[in-house]
């Protein structure tokens, strides 16, 4: 949790962690995070940020992160 008034900025340092777990946790196919994120309805994004992040595109993955 981050308490600011700052919504963007605070969304934003969260991105870092949530790129990680989704892109870059467990195996190609089998990610919890991954697998948490598309029950949710955010196939598209997850998908992208596990490319990026397996990629090493790291700051990519992170603006693939949806708000």
């Amino acid at each position: 949790m981050i308490v600011s008034n700052d919504v963007k900025t605070s969304i934003n340092r969260l991105k870092t962690g949530i790129a990680l777990y989704v892109g870059g946790m467990g195996h190609k196919t089998r990610n919890f995070h991954k697998e948490m994120m598309i029950c949710r309805g955010y196939e598209d994004a997850a998908e992208r940020i596990q490319e990026l992040y397996l990629a090493k595109r790291k700051d990519e993955a992170n603006e693939a992160v949806p708000d």
